[in-house]
């Protein structure tokens, strides 16, 4: 299933009126909002932006006007008054998606956008446009929500995806026209992947100089049951939540803990990682969940990057990874994660193998040493018995040696040795001399 790309335009980037109905607001103690900037609405307001291409969507994300103020607006495309379409709010004082157009009029070679407010109060936030298969992307920064199938989540079925629910936290308090706003909020797309178990990752392969994963920052769940609504300021319960993130092979472990958030718990636009310095080419992201202490996950909601591609057309597709294991976090900076029962099944089998093969080589050294001293015993009872045979029932016989002058024995008479003392007559016996050896000859001649 192929996915549209989108790209992200910030507030800042739409032109206004100027006058005092609209003004800019931005830094960090703005409020969590994209990118610390908001446009605020403070009578009848409008605002633009000039370079869409035909057939192209626009959606408008921000905080809508509290309950007792116009919720009613107007949108145009190109100042003309025959393509008007009057909105209305979908719910007042909420953080979220609030209107969508698009114009197919083929036409128009660019159009140029108009929102206008019939009222005070609008907290304008950001725009995500569907790309045209050419426009140029130089400069343009992509949004990957949660939902996008090139975010790969493993394993397959640990996360829990959450959809259509109301964050816990509430931004902080909004001032316009000396006006306190306490808007609650939604994740961008109105949805969430969220893990609390060690091991599990997200994988994304892109071909960019950036890369950003934002979600909501995480918090002691134990808020969530304490009330059903929204709350200022929730209270923050102990916790500790490590993240190590590998790109491109080099890990970072990254710590979350209840005293060192830079916004305040169940705060959407949550950066969990960020690099904007990457190299042209293609990287892959791997976020492995390494540690969590307390009642807390982490909440991934979307991720940004800078194409290094030109258009839609260029946009490289990557493989679905079939690896899910990812590099350790660094040992100086991280607590090493505790063995799950997977590891505990693998050491146990390796050792038994291990013992198996130990005893069998064993068993074959013992055979072997055994059998090579039973051959030794046997050869020595041989040779024991040569030596120690009886002498006494061994006899003397002449020596016979056949007569120099006559002929040898032809073929047809076979030579037979009867033992090493005793040589048969190989031809007529009344043609043989009879030699005695000289120890028996001695002897006889004394005797």
């Amino acid at each position: 299933m192929s996915n549209a790309v989108t790209i992200v335009l910030d507030d800042s980037i739409f032109l206004f009126d100027s006058n005092d109905d609209c003004d800019f607001a931005g830094g960090d103690g703005i409020f969590t909002t994209f990118n610390a900037t908001i446009m605020r609405a403070k009578a009848n307001c409008r605002f633009w932006y000039q370079k869409m291409e035909p057939g192209t969507t626009i959606e408008f994300y921000g905080f809508t006007p509290p309950q007792n103020t116009d919720q009613t607006f107007l949108v145009t495309a190109n100042g003309s008054s025959d393509l008007a379409f009057p909105g209305t709010y979908p719910e007042p004082s909420i953080g979220d998606l609030f209107y969508t157009s698009t114009v197919t009029d083929e036409e128009l070679a660019t159009w140029e956008i108009n929102m206008h407010t019939n009222g005070p109060l609008l907290i304008f936030d950001y725009a995500v446009v569907a790309v045209a298969e050419y426009e140029e992307l130089q400069g343009k920064t992509i949004i990957v929500d949660d939902s996008n199938t090139e975010i790969q989540w493993e394993p397959e079925g640990n996360w829990e995806e959450r959809r259509n629910y109301t964050l816990y936290g509430r931004a902080e308090t909004i001032w316009v026209n000396d006006t306190d706003l306490h808007p609650a909020t939604r994740p961008h797309g109105n949805g969430t992947h969220e893990s609390d178990k060690v091991g599990d990752s997200l994988i994304f392969q892109f071909q960019g100089t950036s890369i950003l994963v934002a979600g909501i920052a995480p918090l002691n769940r134990t808020v969530e049951s304490l009330t059903d609504r929204p709350i200022f300021n929730p209270p923050l319960g102990y916790f500790n939540l490590g993240l190590n993130f590998t790109l491109d092979g080099y890990s970072q472990l990254v710590t979350f803990t209840n005293e060192d958030l830079s916004l305040p718990g169940g705060s959407p636009h949550f950066p969990y990682f960020r690099n904007d310095s990457l190299s042209e080419g293609n990287h892959t992201l791997i976020m492995t969940v390494v540690d969590v202490t307390g009642n807390t996950s982490v909440i991934i909601d979307y991720l940004t990057y800078n194409p290094s591609f030109a258009t839609v057309r260029d946009k490289p597709t990557f493989s679905i990874s079939n690896s899910t294991s990812a590099p350790s976090p660094p040992e100086t900076q991280s607590p090493d994660p505790t063995p799950g029962p997977e590891s505990d099944r693998g050491a146990i089998a390796g050792g038994v193998v291990g013992g198996v093969v130990f005893l069998v080589l064993l068993a074959l050294g013992v055979w072997l040493v055994y059998r090579k001293k039973q051959q030794a015993r046997r050869l020595y009872q041989r040779e024991s018995q040569t030596m120690n045979a009886p002498t006494s029932n061994l006899t003397i016989a002449p020596f016979v040696l056949l007569d120099p002058t006559e002929p040898l024995p032809s073929k047809g008479y076979p030579i037979i040795f009867r033992n090493t003392l005793d040589i048969r007559k190989t031809a007529r016996t009344n043609r043989t001399r009879t030699f005695l050896p000289p120890n028996l000859a001695y002897s006889n001649k004394y005797s």
